[in-house]
């Protein structure tokens, strides 16, 4: 019997010690993910906001501006895309006269703020379009009139307004890197 109560005691001690050794991995995981998974100060005030005015989630802004830009204000791609969200000069303009009802000045294309609002602005008018995330994250990758054609095929489409096939490459890779980091950003800070 007395055998017994001690494995008993060493298994308990085995069991809290993992336990406890779980929750410092996950701690150390967490800060690691933080680190890889920002939300630099100087943008969080504007993203809030701008979640706030459109109805997206701010996990998927800031997962977003990671894969385009890196938080990198001024970047520019090559296909003419400027800022956080990477957004053309025409992007910009469509937006800031359909969904902001503003009168476009190509300058603030440049605003982070300016830009993030644009963006935000577009992810909302997507997902009204789509109604489904990653669908959404397909269509800012590669436009609207190429999601558009998969969805009218049956191959790709799912039957429920998205895709259960995403036949370019690309475009597979950003929807699957977007939707890791939503997760990750919404696991870490909301």
């Amino acid at each position: 019997m007395r055998w017994n109560i001690r494995r008993v005691g060493i298994f308990l001690a085995i069991v809290l010690f993992s336990i406890g050794f779980g929750f410092a991995f996950d701690k150390i995981a967490d800060q690691v993910d933080r680190h890889r998974y920002p939300k630099p100060n100087a943008y969080a005030e504007y993203i809030a906001a701008d979640s706030t005015e459109f109805g997206v989630p701010e996990a998927v802004i800031w997962s977003i501006v990671r894969q385009e830009s890196k938080f990198v204000s001024s970047k520019t791609g090559d296909a003419g895309e400027i800022g956080l969200m990477q957004l053309t000069p025409e992007q910009f303009s469509d937006i800031c006269e359909r969904l902001l009802h503003i009168e476009n000045n190509p300058g603030l294309l440049y605003d982070p703020s300016s830009n993030l609002r644009a963006g935000t602005a577009l992810l909302s008018d997507l997902f009204s379009r789509y109604g489904n995330w990653e669908t959404v994250y397909a269509a800012w990758f590669a436009g609207t009139d190429r999601i558009d054609l998969w969805l009218a095929d049956d191959s790709t489409a799912n039957g429920l307004g998205g895709l259960k096939k995403i036949p370019d490459r690309n475009t597979k890779q950003f929807v699957e890197a977007v939707s890791k980091s939503v997760l990750k950003y919404t696991k870490l800070y909301y």
